[in-house]
């Protein structure tokens, strides 16, 4: 018998190589077992449901990709596979019934506490200090940002200078932020 933690790393990692290349609904219990060489109840043995295991890469694809996100200062940010691949399957698992709550990341522990931390440290070399409430409140945008991007840039059809457009816009706020806070009445430290 396979170790569990192999079992549900070859799950996970054949799921996301279905789920590039694939629609999410064409992912299927059987193409993933055939994929990982498993048996399709192991899914169920290992995940609980098809839908834990979509929630679990869900999360995986978030932590390696907000992993990048504070390295990643230019346009590229934008076409972070993991990130792509996240943000469409949460919209698909939220469309599917799947509880949004259950996907909020805690700002206050672990890996996200140092993402946003090394933000501020950035933030402070661009044009002073930032407070928690601004960084927080930024990073918030600029993933709401990113999410809208991903999922409905080819319904505007942006071309590659209005893009870049935006981008330089993004970057001048971000660079704007400790005078925002104070304009805001916001506390810096």
């Amino acid at each position: 018998m396979l170790p569990a933690a192999e079992a549900q790393s070859r799950l996970v990692e054949s799921t996301i190589e279905l789920l590039r290349n694939n629609p999410v609904s064409a992912v299927t219990v059987r193409k993933i077992a055939n994929a990982s060489g498993l048996h399709a109840t192991t899914i169920s043995r290992n995940f609980g449901s098809m839908g834990g295991l979509l929630s679990h890469i869900c999360a995986l694809l978030s932590l390696r990709s907000f992993e990048r996100m504070t390295a990643i200062r230019d346009v590229t940010i934008f076409d972070d596979p993991d990130f792509l691949l996240r943000t469409k399957l949460l919209a698909w698992l939220i469309a599917e019934g799947a509880d949004p709550a259950s996907f909020r990341i805690d700002w206050e522990r672990g890996r996200p506490k140092q993402i946003l931390s090394n933000f501020l440290t950035e933030a402070e070399g661009a044009g002073g200090p930032v407070g928690p409430r601004a960084a927080a409140s930024w990073v918030q945008i600029a993933i709401f940002m990113l999410e809208g991007f991903v999922l409905f840039r080819e319904v505007h059809g942006l071309d590659e200078a209005m893009f870049r457009d935006q981008y330089l816009l993004f970057e001048a706020f971000t660079n704007a932020l400790p005078e925002l806070q104070e304009t805001l009445g916001w506390d810096a430290g």
